[in-house]
């Protein structure tokens, strides 16, 4: 039966491990030569079979291009565990959390779009003092990230807007300008202190 298993997966992908995958992984010694010889000698039937059963699990392989069809997903999802637990419908409920905790593994790798803002705002701040430094291979490559992150951006906003999601209340977009006036400011501060510190030299 052992044998039969697949390696976890995102073992040798890159990408994030599910949680199924993470288990097994850790029950059968987590590719430690001597834990695994422990894991094999010490082993309960009870364990095994818990083994047996968690790699027979469905895998869900979940997968989003944007952070707003992620929480869109997991709204759902929520929402049919809450319906399976009160119909008592368990071993449902149960297929329900698991796709749910596939899914918060994967909301680290997918910022939502304020934090995407935030970035560029940031960014930009970098690239203004790169020029200020006359370091123009850094404002280049500050130039290449930018694009990178505008691309996101865009498709978050499309992923939204699809979805029927408001993209930015009148509170966020307030927070925003605030974001880039203080970027601004940031910028003005540390360009004076290029030029002072010139003007010393």
């Amino acid at each position: 039966e052992l044998c039969k298993m697949p390696p976890p997966d995102g073992t040798d992908t890159g990408k994030p491990m599910t949680k199924k995958s993470k288990d097994i992984f850790k029950m059968i010694g987590e590719g430690v030569p001597a834990k695994i010889q422990k894991a094999a000698k010490t082993m309960t039937e009870d364990q095994y079979d818990r083994l047996i059963s968690l790699a027979s699990r469905k895998e869900h392989q979940l997968e989003f291009k944007s952070r707003a069809a992620l929480d869109h997903r997991l709204s759902e999802l929520t929402a049919g565990l809450d319906t399976a637990i009160e119909g008592k419908n368990f071993m449902q409920a149960q297929e329900y959390q698991e796709q749910l905790d596939e899914i918060e593994l994967l909301r680290e790798g997918l910022p939502d779009l304020q934090t995407l803002i935030r970035l560029g705002d940031g960014l930009r701040v970098d690239q203004e003092l790169s020029i200020q430094a006359r370091d123009f291979i850094a404002a280049a490559r500050l130039q290449e990230e930018l694009d990178a992150l505008e691309r996101k951006i865009s498709a978050e906003k499309d992923a939204m807007l699809e979805l029927g999601i408001e993209a930015e209340s009148e509170d966020r977009k307030l927070s925003s300008r605030e974001t880039v006036t203080r970027a601004s400011l940031d910028t003005k501060i540390a360009a004076l202190e290029v030029q002072l510190q010139e003007a010393c030299d």
